[in-house]
């Protein structure tokens, strides 16, 4: 598998992408910690609702062209109908990746095995290539709870790999945790690289995976660390069609590059609740252009002072 088509979940043609964040806990802009407590599950545990998910993915593969669904979940408990979630993506023509972690997966193993030609690849969130260090930051005996979930994987056959955050005091884990992926046959590694605030973005980090990704047989990709709905590695450099649900069913586009640093960010949004998919979606489609060709324009990003703009 190239490095690209490991960035983006597996080989599909070119067709598009959507990133799916199936439940998130309210009030909380960043991931949850993996292998928190069940019991502090409460009210706060956001979850999309199952039949919007189903519109959506029909829209979505009959009117705009998209082939794939990224499935993410960052609340403490596992979607309640994530069956129903993952046939209809199945039934609507789409094949599927997952993004969670080890005790996730367990409980979505048995509605995906019945399906499991649809689903491409598991990437799984990894905090250290051994228990002491995954388990100091993702929950005391989550690191056995991967280990269970990638072994499942192995044994059904289903390509895995694996998700690194690298700040700049984890860069001395980051070969291990390399070799680690590696001597495990995964199918690659995406490494996010989280500057601390106020901190450039450390070189050395671009420097080591370029390193890894000539030296061990799998794919090793460099992506931005994000904390919004469902950024999952690499799918904003691969030029490719992405669109972005949240939890609360609001559909939004990834920036062109061009736009970064222009006083783009923030970006629209659409209800999918309240809009059909195909038109939400060509609706901010346009305005993500708009807003690339002003970025563009001769007069530059200072000229986009002079209105209002997007």
């Amino acid at each position: 598998m190239s490095s690209e088509a490991f960035a983006v979940g597996g080989e599909d043609g070119g067709r598009g992408r959507l990133v799916v964040e199936l439940s998130s806990r309210a009030g909380d802009g960043s991931p949850r910690k993996p292998g928190a407590p069940a019991a502090e599950a409460t009210a706060e545990d956001l979850f999309l609702e199952a039949e919007l998910f189903s519109g959506v993915v029909r829209g979505a593969a009959s009117s705009c062209g998209f082939g794939h669904v990224t499935l993410t979940a960052r609340a403490t408990t596992p979607h309640p109908d994530f069956a129903r979630i993952f046939e209809a993506a199945g039934v609507a023509g789409l094949t599927t990746d997952l993004a969670l972690d080890g005790e996730q997966f367990e409980a979505f193993w048995p509605a995906v095995a019945p399906r499991r030609e649809t689903l491409t690849r598991v990437t799984f969130r990894l905090g250290g290539a051994d228990a002491e260090s995954h388990d100091g930051l993702c929950g005391a005996g989550s690191f056995n709870r991967l280990v269970r979930a990638f072994t499942r994987c192995r044994a059904a056959g289903l390509p895995f790999g694996f998700d690194f955050e690298a700040a700049t005091d984890s860069l001395p884990r980051l070969e291990q945790v390399a070799l680690f992926a590696a001597r495990l046959g995964a199918a690659g590694l995406v490494v996010r690289h989280a500057p601390a605030p106020g901190e450039e973005t450390d070189g050395r980090v671009a420097d080591e995976v370029a390193a890894l990704a000539r030296v061990l047989r799998m794919p090793v990709v460099l992506a931005p660390c994000c904390t919004d709905a469902g950024c999952r590695g690499g799918l904003e450099t691969t030029g490719r069609l992405i669109g972005r649900i949240d939890s609360r069913g609001r559909l939004s586009l990834p920036l062109p590059p061009s736009c970064v640093g222009a006083g783009a960010a923030g970006g629209h949004s659409a209800d999918l609740a309240a809009e059909e998919f195909a038109a939400a979606f060509e609706r901010l489609r346009g305005l993500a252009g708009a807003r690339a060709g002003r970025a563009a324009s001769p007069a530059g990003p200072a000229g986009a002072g002079r209105g209002r703009g997007y």
